[in-house]
């Protein structure tokens, strides 16, 4: 059941994801607009505590990812050290959403041994 008073991005396992990806791609084809799949991939640039370092940081960015977006965005946990985001919006959007993801993740989780990479990827 969906939450009315809930804020910011739809955060839902993988494959109720899956499911909402398919419907997105086919609605937005259909309508001519552009949808963006966006997979943040966490890593440590050591191996000393590197578990411990994922997990905490993976559940500050979760926080962080969903209350930087809309609640028309949906978000997922696609493995241990990955985010998955289905992102209704042109490129440049998208490039400006993730910064400021990036940004207020940097913020709030200050530790130089933890790095993200980004793929932006258009659904269709």
């Amino acid at each position: 059941m969906c939450d009315p008073e809930a804020k910011g991005a739809f955060l839902c396992d993988y494959e109720i994801f899956k499911n909402i990806y398919r419907l997105e791609a086919r609605s937005a084809e259909r309508a001519g607009q552009s949808v963006f799949l966006c997979l943040l991939t966490m890593r440590s640039t050591v191996e000393t505590h590197r578990n411990d370092l994922i997990v905490i940081a993976m559940d500050k960015l979760e926080k962080v990812i969903v209350s930087s977006l809309r609640k028309g965005d949906v978000v997922s946990r696609f493995s241990p050290n990955q985010f998955v985001l289905l992102l209704p919006l042109s490129y440049e959007n998208g490039e400006r959403v993730i910064a400021r993801i990036l940004d207020r993740f940097g913020k709030e989780y200050k530790n130089p041994l933890i790095k993200i990479d980004v793929n932006l990827e258009p659904v269709i």
